[in-house]
């Protein structure tokens, strides 16, 4: 990946279009992470299923977990995988140590939400 070359760190966002059985949102992920080139833990690698993108509720935690433990098997240790988009204030705690991160939108916007995800995350 070029970006790695000239020393940066890139951000991938990754996660499938429509919701299907969890091996098969791997499986879509790890087709676009190997489009892209990605292989090494030089990347940081954002999962969010598309269909949950500004969806009322996020994807169901062991949905994400499922994929995202899929996901891992893909990366090279070290690689850190973050949780993206419609994540909030108590989705971190559901993951389970799945994911190593969130990748935050709607709840970013509002200081008030974003320290509550912050606090819990430093807890």
């Amino acid at each position: 990946m070029q970006a790695t070359r000239v020393g940066l760190v890139p951000l991938v966002c990754v996660g499938e279009p429509e919701r299907i059985k969890p091996h098969d949102a791997a499986r879509v992920c790890t087709a676009q992470l190997e489009a892209m080139g990605v292989s090494g833990r030089e990347t940081v690698v954002a999962y969010e299923p598309v269909w949950a993108i500004g969806a009322t509720e996020p994807a169901p935690a062991a949905y994400v977990v499922e994929v995202a433990s899929r996901l891992r098997e893909h990366l090279s240790p070290g690689t850190r995988l973050l949780y993206g988009g419609s994540a909030g204030t108590g989705i971190f705690a559901n993951l389970a140590g799945a994911v190593d991160g969130l990748f935050l939108g709607r709840y970013a916007h509002e200081p008030r939400q974003l320290l509550a995800v912050l606090g819990e995350m430093a807890a």
